[in-house]
C-alpha cells in the first residue's frame, strides 16, 4: 500500500478495497524498511504478528535473481507467466521462498484509441515506453497501432531513450504518472505528470500536472498551448509593425502628436483583447472531442517535431 505504482494499487484495491480505510480500521499490517527498486519491484519488512517480521519481495522476475531462488521455483513462475499469457506477473517472495504469483491484465482506457489518433492529427509522434514484458507490450501497442514501443524498461532505459532523441534534435514530451517515469520526465523539453493518482516525485519533476485520467487531455492540451504560442508570435508582429509605421509617419509630419498617443494606446488595447481570446477558445466539449475549431488549432509547435511519448 505504500507504492504508488499503478500495478500496487491494483493489487491492494482487489486484496482490501480501499487501502485508507484499511489502514484505519487495522486491515493492513505493519510495513517497515520499504523501498522501491527501480524497475524491479518493492520490498520491505512485515509484521506477522508475536514480535516476527516477514522479508517480502514483490515485483518481475528479477525479484528472483538476488534472492538465491532454486532452479525449480523460478521454473514454476515460468510456467505461471506461460499459462497466463499477456497478462503481468508479479513475483512474491516470502523469506527467500516464492510463495505467490499475480497476473495483471491490462486493458486500454476508452480513451486511449481517440487519443493517440488525436496526437497524430496534432502532428505528433506517438511512442510508448514502458516496463511491462514485451508480449503485453506488444497487445496493446498493436490495439494502438502504434509503430514504435520499448518493453521491458527500466527507469534509467527510458531516460536514455528520451536524451538519444533531444540529441538528435527532436523535442519530446514524456507522459507519465509513476516514479519509473520521473527520471524521462525531466530529459525530456516538456514532461507532464498524468492521472488522479500520480506520484509527488513525478509532479515535482514534470513540467506541467493533468489532474485527471482522460488521455484526451493531452491532446487539447497541446492544442490549447499551439494557438496560444501563436497568438503571442502574432501580437509581438502586429505591435512591432504599427510601432515601426507609427515612427515613419511621425518623423515625416503625417502623425500629429494626439493621433501618436492614441495609436499607442489603441495598440496596447488591441493586444490586450487578442492575448484574452484564447481564454474563450474551446479545445474540447463534454465529450472529450474537439468541436469546430480543430482546423483552427492544428500545426507545428515553433517549426520544431513534436514527440508524444506515453508511458505505461
Amino acid at each position: 500500500a505504500k507504492s504508488a505504482h499503478p500495478l500496487a494499487a491494483a493489487v491492494v484495491s482487489a486484496a482490501v478495497g480501499c487501502a485508507a480505510e484499511a489502514y484505519e480500521n487495522g486491515g493492513l499490517p505493519e510495513v517497515r524498511r520499504f523501498k522501491n527498486l527501480d524497475g524491479v519491484g518493492v520490498r520491505g519488512e512485515v509484521d506477522v504478528g508475536g514480535g516476527s517480521w516477514a522479508r517480502v519481495l514483490a515485483g518481475n522476475d528479477k525479484v528472483l535473481e538476488g534472492e538465491g531462488i532454486g532452479d525449480g521455483a523460478r521454473s514454476s513462475f515460468a510456467a505461471f507467466k506461460a499459462r497466463n499469457g499477456l497478462a503481468t506477473c508479479i513475483a512474491v517472495v516470502i523469506d527467500g521462498s516464492l510463495e505467490l504469483g499475480i497476473a495483471l491484465n491490462d486493458t486500454l482506457r476508452p480513451s486511449a484509441q481517440q487519443a493517440v489518433d488525436e496526437l497524430r492529427t496534432e502532428r505528433c509522434f506517438v511512442a510508448m515506453l514502458t516496463g511491462d514484458a514485451p508480449e503485453a507490450a506488444t497487445e496493446v501497442a498493436q490495439s494502438l497501432g502504434l509503430a514504435l514501443f520499448q518493453a521491458s524498461m527500466l527507469p534509467s532505459d527510458k531516460r536514455a531513450w528520451v536524451e538519444a532523441r533531444e540529441a538528435k534534435g527532436a523535442r519530446t514530451l514524456m507522459v507519465g504518472d509513476g516514479i519509473n517515469d520521473s527520471n524521462a520526465m525531466a530529459a525530456a523539453s516538456v514532461g507532464v505528470a498524468m492521472g488522479e493518482g500520480c506520484m509527488a516525485l513525478a509532479a515535482r519533476t514534470a513540467d506541467m500536472c493533468i489532474m485527471s485520467n482522460d488521455l484526451m487531455l493531452l491532446p487539447q492540451t497541446i492544442a490549447l498551448c499551439r494557438h496560444a504560442h501563436r497568438v503571442v508570435k502574432f501580437n509581438i508582429v502586429l505591435v512591432a509593425g504599427i510601432k515601426v509605421a507609427t515612427i515613419i509617419l511621425a518623423l515625416t509630419g503625417h502623425l500629429p502628436l494626439w493621433l501618436a498617443v492614441l495609436v499607442d494606446l489603441g495598440s496596447l488595447l488591441l493586444v490586450l483583447l487578442i492575448g484574452v481570446s484564447v481564454l474563450h477558445l474551446k479545445c474540447w466539449d463534454s465529450t472529450g472531442s474537439k468541436g469546430p475549431y480543430a482546423k483552427v488549432i492544428g500545426g507545428d509547435f515553433g517549426g520544431e517535431e513534436v514527440f508524444g511519448l506515453e508511458s505505461a
